[in-house]
């Protein structure tokens, strides 16, 4: 259900984003080149989305959290050990 609130916020700053499923919670981990409002606007409407995904079902009172890094999406990321839904291309991969 993440890939899908993903849809249509992925931008040019986006590098990489990952989902940690907890008890009760659900972590959004990003990585991002930069902190800016179009990334935080991003990540608050990728988290209202999921809510409305979730609402409902069993999971419906999850937490969502996110948790921006600025950086690349290589192993210094949190959430390169969790479930990847998006990895931006490198250049001359």
């Amino acid at each position: 259900m993440t890939g899908q609130a993903a849809l249509g916020r992925i931008g040019p700053d986006i590098l990489g984003i990952a989902v940690e499923p907890r008890p009760g919670a659900v972590v959004i981990h990003i990585a991002a080149r930069q902190k800016s409002a179009e990334v935080a606007e991003d990540l608050a409407d990728l988290t209202g989305d999921l809510g409305a995904f979730l609402a409902g079902g069993p999971e419906q009172h999850s937490t969502i959290t996110t948790d921006l890094h600025i950086g690349q999406a290589d192993s210094a990321w949190p959430g390169r050990q969790h479930a990847l839904l998006y990895l931006a291309k490198t250049p001359g991969s």
